[in-house]
């Protein structure tokens, strides 16, 4: 009866080891991290009566960290997303979007609607590693609207 048990404890440890050291092949942080640039205006959006338009977008490092992106230089720390909304967009200029890090994965949602007499521009460049991805000018003119969601 001892040297069954043994011979039990034996086949038990070499299972345990051999079984342990398998190679893991769905590993939790995924590779393929990018850098991430954004170029968007509104031209003629202040004199638009009747509209409407955002830009929001997110992303993510993998790692959990919430300082990913900056704004015209400026670093938003703390904000794994945010939203440029009418308000800045009608204060005007050209808002450039870059991620201070490279990123697994990032997320824009465009908007634009007039629903007045007077049209404006959108503009709107996202470049990958240096590619440019999508290049778009979108004239929104009355009951026209302009609302896309891209992944990256």
């Amino acid at each position: 009866m001892k040297k069954t048990m043994l011979h039990l404890g034996i086949l038990a440890a070499c299972a345990l080891t051999l079984g342990s050291c398998s190679k893991d092949n769905n590993p939790l942080v995924p590779t393929g991290t990018k850098n991430i640039k954004f170029t968007f205006s509104t031209p003629g959006i202040k004199d638009a009566e009747g509209d409407a338009a955002s830009f929001n977008l997110a992303g993510s490092d993998g790692s959990g960290d919430n300082t990913l992106w900056k704004v015209n230089g400026q670093v938003r720390s703390n904000e794994q997303g945010f939203i440029i909304a009418e308000e800045e967009l009608e204060a005007g200029g050209t808002f450039v979007i870059e991620s201070v890090k490279p990123l697994m994965a990032a997320s824009l949602s465009i908007s634009a609607q007039n629903f007045g007499a007077t049209s404006y521009t959108l503009k709107y460049k996202a470049e990958v590693n240096g590619t440019v991805q999508n290049d778009v000018t979108e004239n929104i003119v009355s009951s026209n609207g302009y609302i896309k969601q891209f992944s990256y």
